[in-house]
């Protein structure tokens, strides 16, 4: 397992988490006039699970913004001047694709209690976000504790180089 990141000083950051089992993790944030805050679960090259937020900030606003959420090989789409969201499946947006809010009290949800979403894609399939996120927040959430652990030791390790350096000086 490694750990890697880096703090720049405007406030941006990078950091990322390579796991024995070809699984990594990526966080960043990018501050400007145009910010971007992005995560993904990888295992290999493939992403798992992956989430971004895109502002364009003017006059002091957020003028536009774009919100993705990558789900192996689907992605769905969120942005400013469009009335709906987009879903793309292995890249190609499915333009007849629907998206339905489904309420059923004899399941957990994937949006709140026992809300998911049903994705109908243009071929006619139709599968739950619940369905679709939850192989990859299962594997999340093993390599929650190592991540914490790594940072842990980062920080301890920082420190101790930091106590070095300034002893000898």
């Amino acid at each position: 397992m490694t750990a890697a990141g880096n703090n720049f000083t405007d406030g941006s950051y990078t950091s990322e988490y390579n796991f024995t089992d070809d699984y990594s993790v990526f966080v960043s944030y990018a501050k400007g006039d145009t910010s971007i805050s992005s995560f993904s679960l990888k295992e290999g090259e493939e992403i798992l699970l992956g989430e971004e937020a895109v502002f364009i900030w003017k006059d002091f606003r957020k003028s536009e913004r774009k919100y993705t959420l990558t789900i192996g090989d689907v992605d769905i789409v969120r942005s400013t001047g469009i009335d709906s969201i987009q879903v793309f499946l292995n890249g190609v947006l499915q333009s007849t694709a629907a998206v339905k809010i489904t309420d059923d009290d004899e399941t957990d949800g994937s949006v709140c209690r026992h809300r998911d979403i049903l994705l109908t894609f243009d071929d006619g399939t139709s599968v739950k976000l619940s369905e679709l996120i939850g192989p990859a927040l299962e594997t999340l959430g093993t390599l929650v504790v190592p991540m914490r652990e790594m940072n842990v030791a980062k920080r301890v390790a920082d420190y101790i180089a930091m106590s070095i350096y300034y002893r000898q000086l």
